[in-house]
């Protein structure tokens, strides 16, 4: 997930992001992310009021995030990059989509296992 603790949008999806975490993360679901445009301080604060987004989270004063952000081709806040277990990119999503980048994680889980 690309976004920034100043980034409105990316507020009001994390907790979208926190849930799937939760319910997924189990069955293989990793969640990196990446701030852009953010002190350490505020990212910091961010995450002391936000346990419930206990995933890494990539922070550094030299504007790396961005040139990463950039050779990616983000254009916009947030930008959640779906890729697979074999680390190939299958969706890109930017904006507020958390219907969507739901949907876009459950088909890439493995298959429910039947019940006995």
């Amino acid at each position: 997930m690309f976004g920034g603790t100043w980034c409105p949008w990316c507020i009001r999806e994390a907790p979208s992001i926190a849930k799937l975490y939760a319910k997924y993360h189990h069955h293989g679901l990793e969640v990196v992310g990446v701030s852009l445009n953010g002190t350490t301080a505020a990212v910091h604060r961010y995450r002391m009021a936000n346990p419930q987004e206990n995933w890494p989270q990539l922070q550094d004063s030299h504007h790396s995030n961005e040139a990463i952000a950039q050779r990616l081709g983000i254009q916009g806040l947030p930008s959640e990059l779906v890729i697979d277990r074999h680390g190939v990119l299958k969706h890109t999503l930017v904006g507020y989509a958390p219907r969507q980048l739901a949907a876009d994680v459950r088909k890439l889980l493995p298959p429910a296992k039947p019940a006995h």
